[in-house]
């Protein structure tokens, strides 16, 4: 008589060709005989820090920042912070920008660089 690879159960009524009594004692047989993990050792070096003399502006971090976005390797759960962090470096970029006067405010200005 024939016996079950897992529990050793009887095989009778089954194929021929089985090796198992059914889907469970299948799965646990192979659970318990995988080829046990290898663990190989790779050599640990520290990548060199990048050193810039000077820093980013903003356009150049907004620049970084859409680049970013758009490149198709991106995550998907990492381009909605990028959106917000882009927006963000905008709203700033905005706010430094001087503000535009008015008309007469120009006229003025040009003028008073005419007569001077």
């Amino acid at each position: 008589m024939r016996r079950c690879d897992a529990c050793g159960g009887s095989l009778e009524g089954r194929d021929k060709r089985a090796k198992f009594c059914d889907a469970k004692c299948r799965v646990r047989y192979g659970r318990g005989h995988r080829a046990p993990a290898v663990v190989v050792d790779l050599p640990f070096t520290t990548p060199e820090p990048v050193v810039d003399d000077k820093p980013l502006t903003l356009e150049e971090i907004a620049a970084e920042l859409r680049t970013t976005l758009r490149r198709s390797d991106t995550p998907a759960s990492a381009k909605a912070g990028l959106a917000r962090e882009l927006r963000a470096t905008m709203a700033e970029i905005e706010a430094r920008k001087p503000v535009a006067k008015d008309g007469i405010d120009e006229l003025l200005d040009r003028r008073n660089r005419r007569t001077s």
